[in-house]
Formats: C-alpha cells, structure tokens, sequence
C-alpha cells in the first residue's frame, strides 16, 4: 500500500482533484518538461518520469481515476485523517443501515454503521431519540449530529432531515 506522506498523483502533476482531462495533460507535458534529464541537462530523482507517468496513465483513465480516487479516500479513513476541510467526515443517515422495533403501538428505529478507520462492527449507533434530543440544525432545512465511534477516536458528523410523515 502506497504511504500516506508520499505524493498523491494530483500533487505530482500540480492539479486539484477536480482538473478537467486538458488540465491534466497541460499539467503533464509542463511537469515532465521541467523534470526529464535530457530536456533539463540537470540530474533529477530516478524514478520522477516514472512516477508522472504512473500520474497521467491513472488520472486520464475514468475509470482508473475513480478507483485511485476511492483508495486515497479508504486509506485516510483508516488513518483516521480527516477528508472534508472542516474537520470531520461527513456522511448521511443512508449510510447507516436501519432497524426498526416495534414497542406497542410507537416504533423505534436503530441506526448503525461499521467504522471506516478501525472497522468496528456497529461502531456508529443511533436511535430516533438521539436523532430528535440531539441533532441540530445545519443551516440548509436539515439536522447534524456529530457521533464518536464506540471502539476508536474516529468522530463523524452525521447529516439528516426530519421525516416529513410525523410533522
């Protein structure tokens, strides 16, 4: 597995992870320009073409792409480093997966989720009290809670709406 300080292949080509396909190979052709040791008559790292190469092949290929793009998001997770820019992870309650018990005449549903760093069976658990006693508003007609993995430090913020049957 690739080490998380080592460059991601946007940062070797000195794109953003949105670059277009044109951004991309403009990125390429400047990069390997000023790196190749016969364009530059200096010496540079060994295996810096190589790796622009690797760069360019993975990131012009959708598909590639998007699987370079799920394995970088996976290893952060299970480094615990954060994705989003403010801090924590976001998901929905559609992550979750839903269990509803039947108390006499009201019904409670469980929401649960494995945790994506140290993969905890149910290590994110949420009840409708918790959603209702807890959460708050975000700002745009939703609620957000922000729950603590039972097994691990991973923190997730957790985005839903109320559902509109009980209003």
């Amino acid at each position: 597995m690739e080490h998380l300080t080592k460059k991601s292949y946007y940062e070797l080509l000195g794109v953003e992870p949105s670059a277009t396909l044109a951004e991309i190979k403009k990125a390429y052709k400047e990069r390997l320009l000023n790196s190749h040791p016969d364009k530059t008559q200096r010496t540079t790292r060994d295996n810096i073409v190589v790796e622009l190469k690797t760069a360019y092949s993975v990131l012009c290929n959708d598909e590639a792409r998007r699987e370079y793009d799920d394995e970088v998001q996976r290893r952060f997770q299970k480094s615990g480093l954060i994705s989003s820019g403010e801090g924590l992870d976001v998901v929905t309650l559609d992550d979750f997966v839903c269990d509803v018990e039947a108390e006499g005449e009201d019904s409670i549903a469980t929401f649960r989720k494995d945790c994506p760093r140290c993969t905890a069976q149910d290590g994110f658990v949420l009840t409708d009290n918790d959603l209702e006693d807890n959460g708050t508003p975000d700002g745009m007609g939703g609620y957000e809670i922000i729950l603590q993995c039972s097994a691990c430090s991973l923190w997730l913020k957790v985005q839903y709406y109320e559902d509109e049957e009980e209003e």
